[in-house]
């Protein structure tokens, strides 16, 4: 085990001031377990700065150097106001050393000793949580995160220093730095970490955790005699929990605190992130809100340590909703994963052994694309997934991910069939509760999420444009329709490109104006012979029987008699009723007749005919080979550029035609100018005709539109008008 002062190094002092080159060596500040800080004068930028020079003893040790170079590389890396600032590295007078950010406070380790309220200890926990998720979103890895590597100015700004364990995260899952030795200090170590086994983000979380508990309770979750049987206590013993030693600390960071000091790493929380985002939001916000609060009243106090529930909050004290509001609304984006057809799948699969390793393929899929882009909550629900994230982009680089992710999957399994997911995201605000799960809250963000994921296509990912709007970058996303919550926008991304999205009315519309061309009309079936997907192209395309038609949302072969389709089990948008097992259409049975001598029928010949009641009233569905409303054809052939010069001609004949015509009245002159009101009636007469026009040809439409201003320059020139 690394210690942190070997006893075999000898003393080791130099005469000060001692010159290093272009700095100046002035006092000693602190000793580790590889080199001493030194406070130092650099000559050159007139400036204080902290130089940490490598033991003369360590030097000739090539590994020693290596460790203490990375250490300056790592920290060199790393731009945050909570992780100390390396300027240089060089060696001078046989001395090896680096120049950091001078730093003047205290370490926590020392205030830990004179004692610390909770209250304290917030927002400490809060800017090293953040320097530490920084530091993870950079790919790098402290691995000895303990109060004596944090300082803490008098102005309360917190720093993290001594990256001498830390390790790019690739290189930290490769095993300890050198065989058989274990690194890191014994009281803050993780069990993966005392185990020797392959060290990621994770542990950094665990001994985050461990700080934070002593933090809170003045000592660290575990004792012993030696440094064996402290590490044997992080491997076995269960950690005790902060309130059973301090009543008085909010519920929530006693939660957290367990959750950080989980055995298993995969029962911690997802990231570093994850922890920063429960602590920040509760920290200033209080303080701001507490501030202005009537004396005696600590409503947010009590919601956070678990004595009132939120709702039940601000419904006995209206007075504080405002105050609630504010401290626990906050904006998030959503996510909501569903697979399609996932029980029926289930349910005719028979409970196979292969079938429910690609379901646990799929989990595992969905599992690593949350943690990859920093999910802060997510609840799960059979094979259903909803996750909150606090970036868009997040929530979409996780959905883009699955999408592809499960393309290789059932590649994966090629004896099952293909699972499918459905995928919405949305962005909004969201009242939580701190001790209230996400399968807990209510919230029309996640209402809105989830009717998104419930009407989207498989294959895509699916977003509101509010979710859209916050994005860097749009490319790969079209417009596909709108959602019936609030006329929100939804826009549609594949991993093959916008080409294989299914057709919307909002693409329609849009290709058919700007394109040229051949037109797709409303009465198309959306995603008909788009979707080109992996499971499309490696497996044999299912044929199509007699009296079976595509799926309007899978493509699997249905009948028309079946009301659900047997493969997706979504409702069947071709299903008449009408139609035997056979594929015939069943014919209408006569009405009965009563005899004309019968009073009935003289009765009924009196009486007009009878409306049928809603009972019945019968469904009439429509003969695939009847004639098609000119609307409804599915594609043109007309060339784009002679719809347009049609309606463009249009347009200037009717104007023209109309102003002719009105021009032979005597009241159409007055003092020898022509009225422009009545001028105008026959534009205002086009424009109606170009806006009816464009749900049957968009590009006639357009062109009688670009005619208006061509018939009022021609007007105007032969001075019938003036404008």
């Amino acid at each position: 085990m690394a210690q942190e002062q070997p006893t075999e190094l000898k003393p080791f002092a130099l005469d000060l001031p001692y010159d290093l080159g272009r700095y100046r060596l002035e006092a000693e500040i602190g000793r580790g377990g590889m080199g001493i800080v030194y406070l130092a004068h650099d000559t050159m930028l007139d400036r204080p700065v902290a130089i940490k020079v490598l033991l003369p003893q360590l030097a000739a040790d090539g590994q020693f150097v290596q460790r203490f170079t990375r250490e300056a590389q790592m920290a060199a890396r790393l731009e945050h106001p909570s992780i100390v600032t390396v300027h240089d590295v060089g060696e001078a007078n046989s001395l090896v050393f680096f120049v950091m950010r001078m730093v003047i406070g205290k370490p926590l380790d020392r205030l830990l000793t004179e004692g610390m309220a909770w209250t304290d200890a917030e927002p400490i926990a809060v800017a090293v949580a953040d320097g530490i998720a920084y530091a993870h979103s950079h790919g790098v890895v402290h691995r000895d995160i303990k109060p004596e590597n944090v300082i803490v100015a008098d102005d309360g700004t917190v720093t993290i220093t001594d990256f001498g364990l830390a390790r790019p995260e690739a290189q930290s899952k490769g095993g300890p730095t050198q065989a058989g030795a274990i690194l890191g200090t014994p009281d803050y170590m993780s069990p993966e970490q005392a185990l020797g086994a392959d060290v990621d983000a994770r542990a950094d979380i665990y001994s985050f955790g461990v700080m934070l508990y002593e933090m809170l309770c003045g000592h660290p979750p575990f004792a012993g005699g030696s440094a064996f049987a402290v590490i044997n206590q992080h491997i076995h013993t269960p950690a005790p929990r902060v309130r059973d030693t301090r009543a008085d600390v909010p519920a929530y960071l006693d939660e957290l605190v367990a959750r950080c000091l989980e055995k298993d790493r995969d029962k911690r929380p997802i990231s570093m992130s994850d922890v920063s985002d429960t602590l920040r939001g509760q920290v200033g916000a209080l303080a701001e809100a507490e501030e202005t609060a009537p004396a005696g009243h600590d409503i947010i106090a009590r919601v956070r340590r678990g004595e009132v529930a939120l709702a039940s909050a601000i419904h006995e004290f209206p007075d504080q909703t405002e105050r609630l509001d504010k401290v626990f609304r906050r904006e998030m984006t959503a996510i909501s994963l569903d697979l399609a057809g996932s029980t029926k799948l289930k349910q005719t699969g028979g409970g196979t052994v292969a079938l429910g390793a690609v379901f646990n393929r799929y989990r595992e899929l969905v599992d690593e694309a949350l943690r990859a882009n920093e999910v802060v909550d997510v609840v799960w629900a059979g094979d259903g997934t909803v996750a909150l994230f606090n970036v868009p982009s997040q929530a979409v680089a996780c959905a883009q991910k699955v999408v592809k992710g499960l393309r290789a999957v059932n590649a994966e399994f090629p004896d099952t069939p293909d699972l499918e997911v459905r995928i919405g995201i949305h962005t909004g605000s969201i009242l939580r509760d701190p001790n209230q799960t996400l399968g807990q809250v209510t919230s029309r963000t996640l209402d809105v999420t989830g009717h998104l994921q419930k009407d989207a296509t498989t294959g895509l990912v699916e977003i509101s444009e509010i979710t859209l709007d916050k994005l860097t970058s749009h490319e790969g996303f079209v417009p596909l329709r709108r959602e019936r919550d609030g006329g929100l926008m939804v826009y549609a991304w594949h991993p093959e490109g916008s080409d294989h999205v299914p057709q919307g009315w909002m693409q329609r519309l849009v290709r058919g104006v700007a394109g040229g061309g051949t037109t797709k009309k409303s009465g198309e079936t959306p995603g008909a012979g788009d979707r080109a997907t992996r499971s499309e192209q490696a497996k044999p395309k299912r044929t199509m029987k007699p009296g079976e038609l595509p799926c309007f949302y899978c493509k699997a072969p249905v009948r028309v008699q079946d009301q659900n389709c047997p493969s997706c089990g979504r409702l069947n948008r071709h299903f008449d009723p009408d139609v035997d097992e056979k594929g015939r259409r069943r014919k209408p049975a006569p009405a009965a007749t009563p005899p004309a001598s019968s009073r009935a029928a003289r009765g009924q010949a009196a009486q007009p005919a009878r409306k049928p009641t809603a009972k019945e009233r019968v469904v009439v569905k429509r003969d695939p080979n009847a004639e098609r409303k000119p609307w409804e054809q599915e594609e043109r052939t007309t060339p784009a550029w002679a719809d347009l010069a049609s309606g463009m001609a249009a347009s200037i004949v009717v104007w023209v035609l109309a102003v002719a015509v009105l021009k032979q009245f005597p009241w159409y002159y007055e003092g020898g100018h022509p009225r422009q009101v009545v001028a105008l009636a026959p534009l205002i007469v086009v424009a109606l005709l170009a806006l009816s026009d464009f749900a049957v040809v968009p590009m006639r439409a357009f062109g009688m539109l670009l005619g208006i201003p061509l018939a009022g320059l021609l007007l105007k020139s032969l001075g019938w008008v003036s404008f």
